[in-house]
């Protein structure tokens, strides 16, 4: 192993064991179908109340969703892929609902609403504001390496190759990606290697106002 590599491969090992990539890995290939959750705040900031339909939802691990919330109040929680809270709300002479399901395919949760509440003469409204904070740490690395012979004898021919390796856990991501590209001429020949490791965190939060 060239020098080169060998130094790649240590600042590759240090930024694993430092954003704990490895763990986290072992942890999803171990639990199985592990879900990610996000955290979820709702307010209500107009004269209307909202009631959990626990009976009418779909609730595994967002157990802290809040069951009632009324003008003024506000509540955090987290809420997991695969879950569905539905809610009736209250404002004026309007009832009606609404649900906030968050698809396990989906890396945040999605608010659907009644036709009464999608109209426009509705007297209640939803901000949803979702903010996405992704860490990424990329290493890119390119080696040149040039030969050139005599005229005499034909050196043997080589071929191209391309590795990838890519993981997931939750919100943290781990691909390396490693392309050699050979080119020959009677008397001269490039090998050209290119590295490329990339180690993400996602993190999702979205905040319901009701005004």
């Amino acid at each position: 192993m060239s020098v080169e590599i060998a130094q790649l491969h240590s600042e590759v090992e240090a930024l694993v064991e430092k954003f704990d990539v490895l763990s986290k890995i072992k942890e999803i290939q171990e639990a199985g179908d592990v879900r990610s959750s996000v955290p979820v705040t709702i307010s209500v900031t107009t004269d209307a109340t909202i009631s959990l339909l626990e009976d009418k939802s779909t609730i595994g691990e967002s157990t802290e969703a809040p069951k009632s919330l009324s003008k003024g109040e506000k509540s955090s929680f987290n809420i997991t892929q695969g879950d569905e809270l539905k809610y009736t709300v209250t404002a004026g002479e309007l009832t009606s609902d609404f649900k906030i399901v968050f698809d396990v395919d989906k890396s945040a949760p999605k608010l659907k609403l009644s036709d009464e509440l999608e109209d426009d003469n509705a007297p209640i409204g939803f901000e949803t504001t979702k903010t996405e904070t992704k860490t990424e740490i990329e290493i890119e690395r390119e080696v040149e390496v040039e030969k050139e012979w005599t005229k005499g004898k034909k050196p043997e021919r080589k071929t191209s190759k391309e590795t990838k390796h890519e993981a997931k856990a939750g919100a943290h991501s781990l691909q390396h990606e490693v392309e050699t590209k050979f080119k020959q001429e009677k008397d001269k020949s490039e090998t050209e290697t290119e590295t490329e490791i990339e180690i993400s965190n996602k993190k999702v939060e979205v905040e319901y106002v009701i005004y």
